[in-house]
């Protein structure tokens, strides 16, 4: 794959797969690979080569990559998908900004997250404190 080509199938498997998404991000966060993630070990063979008399003149250990291509175009394929996403929306930019796309969204009405409420309230009461922003907030359920 030359450098700076994103394979369009990985990519396109990222948009449309949570799935796959949540297995690249994991291993990105534990920082392997996906294939690593997945339980792939890389497999290493030991070749030993003796004399005529039967003595060990050398071993060479060859072990795999631990990333593959594969795994590399995973790596790039999440980048560029993250490069594309609307920090606001989440919706592919190379999309939503193309002036057919004007009118092609509907968003349903948002959802509260009463425990963000909880918070909201204290940070407007504490607002007049000084240096309201060194303040650490918890939540707890009732």
């Amino acid at each position: 794959m030359p450098e700076g080509r994103v394979r369009p199938f990985l990519l396109e498997r990222l948009r449309d797969s949570r799935e796959h998404r949540q297995e690249v991000e994991l291993a990105r966060a534990w920082g392997v690979p996906r294939s690593r993630w997945l339980g792939r070990e890389p497999r290493t063979v030991t070749t030993y080569e003796y004399d005529d008399g039967g003595r060990l003149l050398r071993s060479v250990t060859e072990t795999e990559p631990l990333w593959t291509d594969e795994d590399r175009g995973w790596a790039e394929a999440l980048a560029h998908f993250e490069a594309d996403e609307c920090k606001g929306c989440g919706q592919p930019l190379s999309e939503s900004t193309e002036a057919s796309a004007e009118g092609a969204y509907d968003a349903p009405l948002p959802l509260r997250c009463h425990a963000c409420t909880a918070v909201s309230i204290q940070q407007d009461a504490a607002s007049k404190n000084a240096h309201p922003t060194a303040l650490l907030y918890e939540v707890h359920r009732k």
